[in-house]
């Protein structure tokens, strides 16, 4: 440490206070001795403080909001992880030997149309969540499938997730607020898997 300066983000451990106790005595001793590095450390200092000094915003200024957050995120993890459970690896040895553009350009599609998917549901379920001074309303979500997909109603709107196959072949409800549901296409014999959870 004699010749050479600590990182930035050690610095900026060091002038949060969260640097391991041993380190903290290694950057302790190199920003006594160094001027550009007891800078630098006042100057996260400053930052540091300034963003104490941020008001939060009012959907977060109150633990229902971190709830509500919280909540959210725990549904798009549940849901990023069907979707690998959904896509899995191929073997090594089923894999084709000439990868055609075309494949990949329906991976890419799929792929795409999930995103646009999840963002929908985001936007949907976004409001949901009481707006302004308003007094928390809880409104009730329910989550319904039938043959022509899965549905997602409350006193505002819907949302279905139409299927394209002509028979459900599998439904799973469960008590947490969730359906899975897939369907066949009887033509080109496409399985779609539909995973709805409910916070």
């Amino acid at each position: 440490m004699r010749d050479r300066h600590p990182s930035e983000a050690d610095l900026a451990m060091f002038a949060s206070g969260d640097s391991g106790w041993l380190r903290e005595l290694q950057l302790k001793r190199h920003v006594s001795r160094c001027g550009d590095c007891r800078d630098t450390v006042a100057s996260y200092g400053e930052v540091r403080t300034a963003l104490q000094e941020v008001p939060l915003p009012d959907a977060l200024a109150n633990e229902a909001g971190w709830n509500r957050m919280a909540g959210e995120m725990r549904a798009n993890i549940r849901l990023g992880l069907a979707a690998g459970e959904c896509i899995g690896s191929a073997p090594e040895q089923s894999r084709p030997r000439n990868f055609s553009l075309g494949l990949a350009s329906r991976r890419l599609a799929v792929g795409m149309a999930g995103v646009v998917l999840l963002a929908g549901a985001g936007l949907f379920l976004r409001g949901l969540l009481p707006h302004g001074d308003l007094p928390a309303v809880v409104h009730a979500a329910v989550v319904e499938s039938s043959g022509a997909g899965v549905e997602v109603r409350t006193d505002r709107g819907s949302m279905t997730l139409l299927n394209g196959g002509d028979s459900a072949g599998n439904q799973t409800v469960t008590s947490q607020g969730a359906i899975r549901a897939s369907y066949v296409d009887g033509n080109t014999g496409t399985v779609t898997v539909t995973s709805v959870y409910v916070e």
